[in-house]
């Protein structure tokens, strides 16, 4: 009986989920950027941002194959698809796993949204929905069959995208005669048959199998009654009615019976599926000429030349990290990727990928809230084995080594889970030939017992590492610990490294502890001296300063934080507990400056430490050392043969413009970590493409990946070798990127954050801008931006550092000395204060020069910009260029144009004679002036033209040509009254550029406007949004994707509404607003910030689009001793002009902070600012005053 009968009102109703896979080949056919451009756009709405970035995620981005197949058995009969087509093909595939883990509801508003493009497939699936034609009932009728088998499948599978794809492609080239076969092989607990059931379900594979696909359980056969058995389960699948006979003669008429069957014409198409094939000769007992898929862990039934195609899963790889997310979401109820993302990824990095320790720590470690994630490996450590079938395989798999092997593989129990271990160590513990070691551990790779690895900076070296599995089980296992030693062997771990004599007899300052990059002895060292019993080497370890600057150079900060706190009593002894907590913040302070200074830097820095312990520490090892040139300048790293090799062997993945690129980045110092944006910047390619190269490098191991991946670095064995050979091989021009470093930090001032502060000096000196050490270094408000972003040590380090370039004009050490007296004096009180301002302390000092440098950066900032007040009777005035504006005045409507240089009085020219009907509340000049647009208090929009009079008049002035002041009319022709084409009056308009305008009209409406021709002859309307919202104020398009409107009513209740583009549809924020906020003057939305002034007070908003959300409004300046009356900013130079009616005031909106100055105490009605390229005047302002 049918299990799903098409769907109405009586019978059941089979859900679209169900159903869409029926649709796969349509899609195919379908312009997926269309579609895809359909649910991104309408993100809010459609799908997460989780969802969005795992259904785009490309083939191209892939940093390796999760799996590997032999492609010469394919030649002849498959053509494998472009790059391109796959890359389609697989965001099909995840566009549809996505929609089928949604509502009917949902799938609904889904294929609405397409109809109008795709209507042919739309009617489709909703016509197969209303009635299914007969290859759907089969399809949902087996694929219930299956589910039902496999209901944890069902309910914790994670499509693998890649194999998913690469293994359908197999079955389906598989004949029908012939017996063709695919072998799909992985190592225990690899994934390989929940990945061959999820390809079973596919119903392109099942319709190529006629929908008949038989599984059988080939475990056990390796006696003729396993494989009776077996063929009997498959007989019961194929003929539930069949009689079977007795004892006698079973297994040949049987095997006779079913291939008749399967050469049937019901059959011949069919799939049988061979699970825990075990050895060839199981898999012949099905040789019925059919098609087959083989699954075995057994390398040898994969080598066998008797099947055709072989697909194998690798180890390494096993899910890839988007798909790793997915798992988590499976057994994870609360949304951890908001606070636990770092620590996701690094359980995944640490594991490779492997799926069944991935479950394991998903389903038991991390699925409650309030686990403890940095301690999962501690956890996994305890939990044991409960999989019966898992602990049979393993003593399956062990039984199959010698006794001799068996206790060499138990001494693998003393190692921690998830290490690299060197085969040279395992030799020494095995009391053998290195080669005789790596033998036995390729015997142990055959048998799946462990995976071998060849590093790529030395092919003569050997590490293998455990699965996870194995660790607890020879662990607790009592005939396996019964055949070793642990302690004993812990201690030849110790001994091998030979640490207590290195630190007995040591002469010199760096520390040498087994060959190079073996990186097990700084991750696990601790581990085995605990292990050994060795307590009294702890304390001479791990407070040896050098051994910790080379344990943070190899594994990072957190992993030797991590130590000291797993073996704080072992390390501390007699120590007080202090110690160590001054130790970790020691650490964590010197980070960055540690990861690119000589070996002996840390032990320089802790000597200077202002806490007792870490410098009596430090000055106890330096004792030691009497020979050693303290104060010796920055060493040079010598690149040695090994790390050569290695470096070579990494580029070779590379093509030659990747590998000019990867060179720029020698550029940058030792594990700096380096923002994304300064790719694009150094390798002038869209970001896009920067992208793309990254993960590239990525993937051939050349950099690391940090933090929210905004960041990355490089490899600290690599930067020596492109510092000193590779940038020279490629000529790179190393003075330049520096500069264009420093320019894209000028030019976006406010992507400035810890990397610039902290690098900007080492820039600086690369450019050989010597002059600008002295402006930036000592600039007050600099330095204030430096320590609020990296720290004092790191503001006193570079002050030191580049002490000869911040006195080039000979300046005297004395004022150096007092700046960091000062700043030391200052740090704790400044850091607390959120509004506080380096300058304002500077005022207050004792100390003539600090003094002196605050009142200097004051008097800067008035010299920075050149004022200019027109005292005429003017309401609005606009810059023209740097030297004229144009003013409108209105007792009588006109309309001047205005000199202002300063060294002549200011003569007005009339411009225009015939003036606006109504007052002019905004006037706004573009297209090179030659147009402008005016808005009156009646809302009515005018576009005007200038005559070309104009322009030849600021043509001359711009050539310092002599002009006669006399009274002329410059013709301003009115092009069109906007207003009449929107039949509304305008609230509100703002430019977006020289040929677009946004408008909001007075009954709410959102209108873009797009001028059509390069001249403007022609204006079209051709978006339009209906918000219903009144009193708009202004309005602004905040990054190409949403619409900002600002409303307030008479009685200045402001509200703020962000508009989707796309759906027209309003988003969900849950802003509080300050209180008290009055009357609205003036706007500037840049990037994702916005900067709203009113008449008391400035706000700053911060805005993600993606997803959507807005952040607090922030107070910048709040005051009740005047009102603001006017505004303008001044992007380049990062100012905003206010004026008011007592005066003009500077702000700087770097900061949260009082205005710089009251320039002038006039009632200001207008302001305007022109940025300049002058050498004395940043920027220009003019005021109208009354």
């Amino acid at each position: 009986m049918s299990h799903f009968e098409p769907n109405s009102n009586e019978g059941q109703i089979t859900p679209y989920r169900k159903i869409l896979p029926v649709f796969y080949e349509a899609f195919k056919k379908v312009d997926f950027n269309m579609i895809f451009g359909y649910v991104k756009h309408d993100g809010d709405s459609f799908f997460t941002d989780n969802e969005l970035e795992y259904i785009d995620k490309s083939a191209f981005d892939k940093a390796f194959n999760s799996f590997k197949y032999d492609t010469e058995s394919l030649s002849s009969d498959y053509e494998f698809e472009s790059l391109n087509e796959k890359d389609k093909r697989s965001r099909i595939y995840r566009l549809m796993w996505v929609l089928q883990t949604k509502t009917d509801k949902f799938i609904n508003r889904f294929l609405d949204a397409i109809f109008s493009d795709y209507v042919w497939i739309v009617k489709k699936i909703k016509g197969v929905y209303e009635n299914h034609n007969e290859d759907t009932k089969i399809f949902l009728n087996t694929l219930h069959d299956m589910q039902r088998n496999n209901e944890l499948h069902s309910d914790y599978n994670v499509h693998r995208t890649d194999a998913y794809l690469t293994l359908c492609d197999y079955l389906r080239l598989l004949k029908n005669e012939g017996g063709d076969s695919v072998v799909l092989h992985g190592e225990l607990r690899s994934g390989k048959k929940w990945l061959a059931i999820d390809v079973c379900c596919d119903y392109l594979v099942m319709k190529k199998m006629n929908f008949k696909i038989y599984w059988i359980d080939c475990l056990n056969c390796a006696r003729p009654h396993g494989d009776y058995n077996a063929l009997k389960s498959l007989m019961i699948q194929l003929n539930p009615d069949y009689v079977f006979q007795d004892h006698t003669e079973k297994i040949t008429t049987l095997k006779l019976d079913i291939e008749h069957l399967l050469q049937s014409e019901e059959f011949n198409k069919c799939l049988l599926v061979l699970a825990n094939v075990q050895n060839v000769k199981a898999a012949n007992v099905f040789s019925f000429g059919c098609k087959r898929l083989i699954i075995t862990r057994h390398r040898k039934v994969h080598d066998s030349e008797k099947f055709k195609y072989k697909m194998s899963l690798d180890c390494h790889q096993g899910l890839d990290l988007c798909e790793f997310y997915l798992l988590l979401d499976k057994y994870i109820e609360w949304d951890w990727r908001e606070s636990k993302l770092s620590q996701a990824n690094d359980i995944y990095h640490s594991i490779s990928g492997d799926p069944y320790t991935l479950t394991i720590i998903a389903q038991q470690i991390l699925n409650e809230e309030n686990s403890n994630w940095t301690e999962w490996k501690k956890s996994l450590h305890k939990i044991p084995i409960l999989d019966e079938q898992l602990i049979e395989d393993i003593n399956n798999t062990l039984q199959m080594l010698s006794p001799g092997h068996r206790q060499l593989f138990a001494t693998l129990s003393i190692f921690p889970h998830f290490v690299k271990i060197p085969a040279q160590l395992l030799a020494v513990l095995w009391a053998m030939e290195l080669n005789e070691a790596k033998k036995i551990l390729c015997e142990f790779q055959k048998t799946s017992l462990l995976q071998i690895e060849i590093p790529d900076h030395d092919h003569e070296s050997m590490i293998c590492s455990l699965k996870y599995f194995y660790s607890p089980y020879i662990s607790n296992c009592p005939t396996m610990k019964s055949q070793i030693d642990v302690q004993q062997l812990h201690r030849g771990v110790v001994d091998y490294y030979k640490i207590g004599k290195h630190l007995e007899y040591r002469k010199e300052v760096d520390l040498y502890f087994g060959p190079p990059f073996d990186d097990y002895f700084f991750r696990s060292i601790g581990y085995h001296l605990h292990g050994a019993k060795y307590m009294h080497l702890f304390p001479k370890l791990y407070k040896d300063l050098v051994f910790l600057g080379h344990k943070m150079r190899r594994l990072g900060l957190d992993n030797t934080i991590s130590d000291l706190n797993i073996y704080k009593s072992d390390i501390l002894d007699d120590s007080p507990e202090t110690l160590l907590d001054d130790l970790v913040l020691l650490l964590t302070n010197i980070e960055e400056e540690l990861l690119n200074e000589p070996i002996c830097y840390l032990l320089q820095y802790a000597s200077q430490s202002d806490k007792d312990s870490i410098r009596e520490l430090a000055l106890q090892q330096i004792a030691r050392f009497p020979q050693h040139e303290w104060c010796e300048s920055r060493e040079i790293i010598i690149t040695d043969k090994r790390t050569r090799r290695y470096a070579v062997n990494l580029l070779e993945k590379l093509n030659p413009v990747e590998r000019k690129l990867y060179a720029t980045l020698s550029i940058f110092p030792y594990f700096a970590k380096i923002p994304n944006e300064l790719l694009s910047v150094l390798w002038k390619v869209e970001p896009i493409r920067a992208c793309n190269v990254k993960s590239k490098f990525l993937a051939t191991g050349l950099i690391a990946l940090l933090e929210d991946e905004t960041k990355i670095c490089l490899q600290y064995v690599l930067s020596s070798y492109i510092k000193n050979e590779l940038n020279k091989r490629y000529y790179i021009d190393a003075q330049q990127l520096h500069r264009d470093v420093l320019d894209f930090y000028t030019r976006n001032h406010w992507l400035a954050e810890d990397y610039y502060y902290r690098w900007i000096g080492y820039h600086m000196l690369g450019a050989k801008l010597f002059h600008r050490f002295p402006n930036t270094y000592m600039d007050l408000h600099f330095l204030e931006k430096k320590m609020r972003n990296v720290g004092l040590a790191n503001t006193i380090l570079d002050l030191n550092h580049y002490e000869l370039h911040l006195s080039i004009d000979g300046g005297p050490r004395n004022l150096l000395n007092h700046v960091i007296l000062f700043l030391t004096k200052v740090e704790k009180v400044l850091l607390q204060d959120a509004y506080g301002s380096l300058i304002d302390y500077a005022l207050k000092s004792e100390e003539d020069g600090i003094r002196d440098l605050a009142q200097q950066k004051m008097d800067c900032v008035q010299r920075c910009l050149e004022v200019s007040i027109l005292t005429e009777a003017c309401q609005i005035i606009r810059f023209l260029d740097s030297d004229t504006c144009i003013a409108y005045r209105r007792d009588n409507q006109l309309f001047f144009l205005y000199d202002i240089n300063l060294r002549k009085h200011l003569q007005p020219i009339v411009l225009m004679s015939h003036p606006p009907e109504d007052e002019l509340i905004d006037i706004k000049i573009f297209n090179a002036n030659q147009h402008l647009l005016t808005m009156d208090s009646k809302g009515q929009l005018m576009f005007w033209k200038f005559s070309k009079e104009l322009r030849h008049i600021l043509h001359d002035r711009r050539n310092k040509t002599i002009i006669h002041f006399k009274q002329f009319i410059v013709e301003c022709k009115l092009l069109q009254n906007i207003s009449n084409l929107l039949s509304q009056p305008v609230a509100a308009f703002r430019l977006e550029g020289d040929h677009k305008l946004l408008v909001a009209l007075d009954n709410g409406d959102i209108v873009e406007l797009d001028w059509k021709s390069e001249d403007l002859l022609e204006i079209e309307s051709y978006m339009t949004c209906q918000t219903e919202i009144q009193h708009i104020k202004c309005v602004s398009s905040i990054q190409h994707s949403h619409w900002m409107v600002l409303n307030s009513n008479d009685k200045d209740t402001i509200d703020i509404e962000f508009i989707n583009k796309h759906n027209k549809r309003k988003e969900s924020i849950n802003l509080k607003w300050p209180q008290n906020l009055s009357k609205f003057i003036y706007h500037e939305a840049n990037g994702n910030d916005i900067l709203l002034v009113f008449e008391k007070s400035i706000v700053r908003l911060k805005v993600k689009c993606k997803p959507f959300l807005v952040r607090a409004a922030v107070t910048l300046f709040e005051t009740s001793d005047f009102n603001i009356t006017c505004a303008k900013s001044s992007l380049r130079h990062k100012y905003l002009v206010v004026g008011s009616d007592r005066g003009l005031y500077l702000f700087d909106l770097d900061k949260r902070c009082e205005p710089m100055r009251s320039l002038i105490d006039e009632n200001i009605n207008s302001i305007d600012i022109y940025d300049t390229n002058d050498k004395d005047y940043a920027c220009k302002v003019i005021c109208c005053t009354e």
